[in-house]
């Protein structure tokens, strides 16, 4: 399958088909108005040269469809989507000079940069602790009191001591082994896509505002447990990620919009599966972190990414969704200090 080799690893990169779409479109209306102005008794030539162009975003109306004389990649094969979802360097030639490129360039990000400050973190939990009983964690990690000591979530020490870093902390903090390998090949594999798509400084402010809406909800919901929250802003940005894909949704080809969607839903589904143990993982943090994430999204991209240019669409919604953002952070810390029961630790 020739089209196959135009797939890029990480899902599909929409932005960068639709920018050339675009300049695709500019450049058949300079075309016209070269023709147009030199009229039809003239004797300029305009002399176009072929090029061949795939694209996996697909045009707006069937009027673009029909000005664009371009072939749209066939369905991919079910085992390649498996590839892509999975191990995505195997998409071609992994030794390929793109993909040195590729590789080059997610040593550049701060997506990469978090995960070896996790790692860090972890390393950092074995040498104070050790993996404790499987019956008391199932994550097979440390306990209750390294976790506390790394700055895990910790209500009581966050309101009755100001501990409020703690507000931030756990998202470093993975639970186990079995944690920290789940959750650090999700966030690599769709937080290298995401930081690319959406820019460092959307990527980071999603990132850190959806694990500390999390820990907040954790904090207001389950004030009497302790916990880690690396997986929070990973399912902060799946939801914002879900946002987008329902944004641009009538922009994508059936198929590759169905891939991507089961792509983040399948994602979803595994970061909320290793929350359902009896501890150190709070499945209201990870609810927080969705819902912020899916309303965030709203206000970051609703105006980059609506269907038309209506003032509904590209400024209401949007500043709707910060205004609920704002009113949940402020509403979330006024109970927190001054409604919700907290329990001290006792070891």
């Amino acid at each position: 399958m020739e089209n196959n080799e135009n797939v890029t690893s990480f899902f599909f990169d929409d932005d960068k088909n639709l920018n050339n779409e675009r300049s695709y479109l500019k450049e058949n209306d300079n075309i016209r108005e070269l023709k147009n102005n030199a009229g039809t008794d003239s004797q300029t030539e305009i002399i176009i040269e072929p090029q061949q162009t795939f694209y996996y975003f697909a045009p707006d109306t069937p009027s673009q469809r029909a000005l664009m004389d371009v072939d749209l990649p066939s369905r991919p094969k079910p085992i390649m989507c498996l590839i892509m979802t999975f191990i995505p360097c195997f998409v071609g030639n992994p030794c390929s000079s793109e993909k040195k490129e590729e590789y080059k360039q997610a040593t550049k990000t701060l997506c990469l940069f978090i995960s070896i400050v996790q790692v860090i973190m972890w390393i950092a939990a074995m040498s104070i602790g050790s993996v404790i009983n499987p019956s008391e964690n199932w994550l097979l990690g440390p306990g209750n009191e390294t976790w506390i000591a790394l700055g895990g979530k910790y209500p009581y020490a966050m309101k009755e001591q100001w501990q409020i870093w703690r507000f931030i902390t756990p998202v470093f903090l993975h639970s186990g082994i079995l944690h920290i390998v789940i959750n650090m090949f999700i966030q690599l594999r769709v937080g290298l896509l995401l930081e690319r798509k959406w820019g460092w400084y959307k990527y980071i402010s999603i990132f850190f505002i959806g694990g500390l809406g999390g820990i907040l909800l954790s904090c207001l919901l389950q004030p009497d447990t302790l916990a880690t929250g690396a997986s929070i802003p990973v399912i902060s940005m799946l939801g914002a990620y879900f946002t987008q894909l329902c944004l641009t949704w009538h922009k994508s080809e059936t198929w590759q919009r169905t891939i991507n969607m089961i792509q983040c839903l399948l994602f979803m589904f595994i970061e909320f599966g290793i929350s359902f143990g009896p501890d150190f993982i709070d499945i209201s943090a990870q609810c927080g972190g969705l819902i912020i994430g899916l309303i965030l999204a709203f206000s970051v991209f609703g105006k980059e990414y609506a269907r038309t240019d209506n003032i509904l669409a590209t400024k209401i919604i949007p500043a709707i969704a910060l205004t609920i953002i704002f009113l949940y952070f402020i509403i979330g810390y006024i109970l927190f200090y001054t409604v919700v029961p907290t329990k001290k630790y006792d070891s």
